[in-house]
């Protein structure tokens, strides 16, 4: 996913690699605070954690970019800074679920591929997005509702043995 979305910045923009690569991971980055920052504020916005919401806000996102191996990665021009971002994007579409079944299932389906999509390590991604899944089928049997919007999450998922037709196909290997 990385070096595709390299290439689309370079044939959208004219800007190769070399020179695109620094700006997506920063903002890879920026898109990861981002992330920390709703995590953080949903945790401290209950009970006693409530008035100290701002602070932990603060302390928390200073943690982060003090943090030398997050600045290291922040402007490497390497794929660390998507897949960060795209677990902490995976982690935020879990823990704040939308009202509609569909709709957090297709958010966290998509996520969940994107993420196996930029490194190999996403594929552990999708299998806990496939064991949430089928929690929610289950709940969702066991209510006596249709679990319809787990089906929808699925769809996203497509995208990898897709992707691996197509390696198959271009490369001649798995």
């Amino acid at each position: 996913l990385w070096v595709a979305l390299l290439d689309l910045v370079w044939r959208t923009t004219a800007t190769a690699p070399p020179e695109s690569a620094n700006l997506l991971t920063l903002g890879c980055s920026a898109l990861t605070l981002l992330f920390t920052a709703i995590l953080l504020l949903k945790v401290a916005s209950t009970g006693r954690l409530r008035p100290w919401r701002l602070p932990i806000l603060a302390l928390g996102l200073l943690g982060l970019m003090s943090n030398r191996t997050f600045l290291a990665w922040t402007s490497s021009g390497l794929d660390a800074a998507l897949f960060n971002c795209l677990v902490l994007a995976w982690v935020t579409v879990v823990l704040l679920p939308s009202r509609s079944h569909w709709r957090w299932a297709v958010a966290l389906g998509t996520v969940a591929a994107l993420s196996a999509l930029t490194r190999p390590d996403g594929l552990l991604i999708v299998g806990a997005t496939l064991a949430l899944f089928g929690l929610r089928a289950w709940g969702d049997w066991r209510s006596g509702s249709r679990p319809w919007g787990v089906a929808w999450g699925l769809l996203p998922l497509l995208a990898l043995p897709l992707h691996l037709l197509w390696r198959f196909n271009t490369y001649g290997a798995w």
